[in-house]
């Protein structure tokens, strides 16, 4: 059940993009870009909003966004994961702080050289948010008990 959760939450945030465009013509400089970093990327679909463009994809079996400028820089990545592609230093720092929850499912947005990780937690009674840098500094967001 919550696997099928975070997957409903996975395509609502894929759906709820705000890129307009969802057949965009992407130039020749974005698609280099993006099939030479993603070589074995499956499932890819393209969208632009205001001379951006976004991939939306799977690769390495991981939910995964990418936005590029018209130069084919890319701006922004962000990927949708579990537990067992978190980083080691931020699971168990999430592991200690957090004993009888588990991960239920991560966010990870990176831009330039600063990455960030949104990290759902759950146990029998609730919720909780949780924000973790590179260095594994935790910031709790949001608790939310359940009905």
């Amino acid at each position: 059940m919550k696997k099928a959760f975070f997957a409903a939450i996975i395509a609502l945030a894929f759906s709820a993009s705000a890129f307009a465009n969802p057949n965009p013509s992407v130039n020749e400089k974005v698609l280099k870009a993006f099939t030479t970093t993603f070589v074995s990327a499956q499932d890819v679909r393209w969208s632009e909003h205001k001379g951006l463009f976004e991939a939306a994809f799977t690769f390495n079996e991981i939910q995964t966004r990418v936005r590029y400028d018209a130069d084919g820089n890319a701006l922004q990545t962000i990927r949708y994961y579990f537990e067992q592609q978190l980083p080691l230093n931020i699971l168990t720092k999430v592991k200690s702080g957090y004993d009888g929850y588990k991960v239920y499912g991560v966010t990870e947005i990176s831009s330039d050289d600063h990455t960030e990780y949104h990290i759902v937690l759950e146990s029998a009674t609730g919720w909780v948010f949780v924000q973790a840098d590179n260095s594994g500094y935790l910031n709790e967001e949001k608790k939310m008990g359940k009905a």
